[in-house]
């Protein structure tokens, strides 16, 4: 549980009664919508060790994890209740999503000194410093500032509500709990800015800390405990004043249960599961395997790591005039677990008429992108009551092993009617890489409209170069969502090896594709397939047409 020390909101490493049968609730105050984490190194790190969290950053702020916080969106919040709340000005609503990382920055001797002891009251005076001086990217009502200390440094906590020297650092012992981190505000008088920031002290460093991690992994599952927590309740304990001054108010605050007597023991989402941790894969390289905490879900009323993922492929017809829901999904909490998917047709859950499959069939493609073993690719066929000759909506989510714990696979529902694909022909959609589970997609290259420009391997961000609409009667796929500009080869050509390109469209052969649904093939020119060359799944890696092999570089779906 969380003890509140006046001024911050300390993690500790174990939690003796957790995932207890509760709901936090929201208290007013603001939550950050779409975090933009920046990473600042106080004192010398390791480069290798702060490489490490950058990359943990950036792979975790664009994922599920962060998804999943959407539970705790909220009303519009209450307009200049304080100067913290006016700094998030006054939304109709507070709709959290998934965030950005905004680099690292180191914060050297030079800046900070050399190590030695800091109290919780310099560190939000001192990022306001150094982003007035410029050190630091300015901050919007978006940014966390997530500060690692280097070794050597102890952060103490400061005084308590009463103005009484705590006299502990973090990692200390108390009460049989060893506190590891905290989150809190600053609202500088002098800049006028508010700056929300988690503390981590160096984990490997606070033997009471590690509990036989790794320093990655004690690192990352504290780190991640401090930025849900930044984000669901940014106005936990906010320090007003300005570089001399200090006062705290607690009108702030967002999701957390109430505090008991002097404002102590206050639970925040992740202080509900201390102790409870998983791991994600974020990407298809296997270092990108990091522990994080579990969070409190209100809505299943249990702890829970991350959603089911997986992809909703699309619908195809059989010869015998079936028609087939297609994808994939698997639970990260349970990898080895062969889960169900549910299908909704004519609305979503819980409107539409659901059905049930198991995600068991081999997909060497799942595999090779997740990093995850095991058979979790489904085909369900549509009942025959759906297939008559109308439009339907198909609707897919993946079912977690914990009860509730389910996750939408796909950013929309998909149409058909009972003859043919029939997602609409100008409907622009991002085209996913099979071999990385959908995380990179086609992109025209730096986002230029200039006629030859190649198309690449890049991750999914869903700007305007990555969206792509196919005229089924053309058989084209026109770049930008629906411009005069065609998916071609270079110099028409239909050897292997030719690179794919943007071109004006002409109705040349070489801008004629078609999309096969089963097999995830994109075929051109001379029935060559769509192709990653050497099956690398690197930013920029090239696009060109190459003989259709059947292998994961070469299955495409729309996402």
């Amino acid at each position: 549980m969380m003890r509140h020390f006046g001024l911050v909101s300390i993690i500790p490493l174990l939690c003796g009664v957790c995932a207890r049968s509760q709901t936090i609730p929201w208290g007013g105050g603001p939550v950050i919508q779409n975090a933009k984490v920046v990473a600042v190194y106080w004192g010398s790190p390791d480069p290798n060790f702060s490489a490490s969290i950058d990359r943990f950053y950036s792979q975790l702020a664009e994922s599920s994890y962060l998804g999943r916080l959407s539970e705790y969106s909220t009303r519009a919040v209450s307009p200049f209740a304080s100067p913290f709340r006016s700094w998030f000005g006054n939304p109709a609503e507070q709709v959290i999503g998934r965030g950005i990382f905004a680099g690292g920055f180191v914060l050297g001797p030079s800046e900070v000194g050399h190590a030695g002891n800091v109290e919780t009251t310099d560190i939000g005076p001192r990022l306001d410093h150094e982003i007035h001086i410029g050190h630091l990217p300015a901050p919007d009502k978006n940014t966390v500032y997530m500060v690692h200390f280097a070794p050597g440094w102890a952060v103490y906590l400061g005084t308590n509500l009463l103005g009484i020297p705590v006299g502990y650092h973090l990692g200390h012992i108390i009460n049989g709990e060893a506190y590891c981190a905290y989150h809190a505000a600053y609202y500088s008088n002098y800049t006028d800015r508010a700056i929300v920031y988690g503390a981590v002290p160096h984990q490997a460093s606070l033997g009471n800390c590690v509990n036989g991690l790794n320093p990655v992994d004690a690192e990352t599952v504290t780190a991640s405990h401090e930025l849900v927590e930044s984000i669901t309740d940014p106005g936990s304990a906010v320090v007003y004043g300005g570089f001399l001054s200090v006062g705290i108010s607690s009108a702030d605050q967002a999701w957390r249960s109430p505090a008991g007597p002097l404002g102590l023991d206050p639970q925040e989402i992740a202080d509900a599961c201390a102790g409870q941790s998983t791991r994600v894969l974020t990407s298809a390289d296997p270092g990108d395997n990091y522990l994080i905490t579990k969070i409190w879900s209100n809505v299943i009323s249990n702890c829970v790591g991350l959603q089911p993922i997986g992809n909703f492929d699309g619908i195809a017809d059989d010869n015998a005039g079936n028609s087939h829901v297609r994808g994939w999904t698997l639970d990260p909490d349970n990898p080895g677990a062969q889960i169900e998917a549910h299908v909704y047709i004519d609305g979503p859950y819980p409107y539409g008429k659901g059905f049930a499959t198991i995600a068991s069939i081999p997909r060497v493609d799942v595999n090779v992108g997740t990093g995850y073993s095991g058979n979790h690719a489904f085909d369900f066929v549509i009942p025959a009551e759906f297939r008559d000759g109308n439009s339907h909506s198909v609707y897919v989510y993946g079912i977690g092993t914990t009860a509730g714990n389910n996750g939408f696979l796909g950013s929309v529902p998909i149409s058909y009617n009972s003859s043919m694909f029939v997602q609409a022909a100008v409907q622009p959609v991002m085209i996913g890489s099979g071999q990385t589970a959908g995380g990179q997609c086609l992109d025209v290259t730096g986002g230029s409209s200039v006629p030859g420009t190649p198309i690449q391997l890049f991750r999914c961000y869903g700007s305007e170069n990555q969206r792509f609409s196919y005229h089924s009667d053309s058989q084209e796929l026109r770049a930008y969502r629906d411009t005069d500009l065609c998916l071609d080869t270079a110099g028409g050509a239909g050897n292997n090896g030719a690179r794919l390109v943007i071109w004006p469209c002409t109705g040349a052969s070489s801008q004629k594709w078609t999309f096969n649904i089963t097999s995830g093939e994109i075929r051109g020119l001379n029935g060559k397939c769509v192709d990653a060359n050497a099956r690398s799944t690197a930013n920029g890696t090239a696009i060109q047409l190459w003989d259709c092999n059947r292998g994961p570089n070469q299955y495409w779906f729309r996402k």
